[in-house]
């Protein structure tokens, strides 16, 4: 019946989506029907949207993208659209582009609602930042103990006498102040380790 449909009125949408529906996301020929429900109506971004979660959902990362930035086009304030494009491109790991898209959308969204623009770039500075701190932060895990261990093990040596590894007094300032230095760092890093902006985590709750 649906076929006839299609067959006497190739432009009557809900016969293609009602087809799509009874044949389910995994079957291929689902794919050509919502290719031709956007050919049919190129200007919705509904229709645009769902076929690029179809996509998304059989693994081709790159075409649901494109239909996605292509929704955005028509209504930049589609939050489907919007939240399909964040979820590939976080697990693309393009955070940079991400984080735009997301303070790109939340100004948009303000201006149409009259609201004042917020100032987005603060957002993307404070991410750059926390993101830096975070990766430095990695590169000294480990550290404190193992410095902690280190210096427990001078110390022990030169208040027994022993001559293990018993270093001068230069050697011996030179090496604590460096220890020093570095676990301040580590403190100092650790104290801002915080994850991404409160903004974009209320959108990412959503991907």
């Amino acid at each position: 019946m649906l076929r006839r449909c299609i067959y006497i009125e190739p432009k009557f949408i809900p016969a293609y989506i009602e087809l799509a529906r009874l044949r389910g996301p995994k079957d291929r020929s689902v794919g050509s029907l919502l290719r031709a429900i956007v050919q049919i109506n190129p200007a919705d971004p509904n229709y645009v949207t769902i076929y690029g979660y179809w996509l998304l959902n059989r693994g081709n990362r790159i075409a649901a993208l494109k239909y996605y930035w292509r929704a955005l086009a028509l209504s930049p304030s589609y939050m489907e659209a919007m939240v399909g494009a964040a979820r590939i491109l976080r697990k693309s790991g393009d955070y940079g582009r991400l984080f735009q898209l997301v303070t790109r959308w939340q100004s948009i969204l303000r201006e149409s609602r009259g609201q004042p623009p917020s100032k987005s770039h603060l957002y993307l500075y404070e991410w750059q930042l926390k993101n830096e701190l975070s990766n430095k932060a990695k590169a000294y895990d480990g550290c404190p103990q193992s410095c902690t261990k280190r210096y427990i093990i001078q110390k022990s040596a030169i208040v027994s006498g022993t001559r293990w590894n018993r270093p001068c007094n230069k050697t011996k300032s030179r090496y604590f102040t460096t220890i020093n230095r570095q676990c301040r760092v580590i403190r100092r890093i650790q104290k801002y380790r915080t994850a991404a902006p409160l903004l974009v985590h209320q959108v990412l709750d959503t991907v």
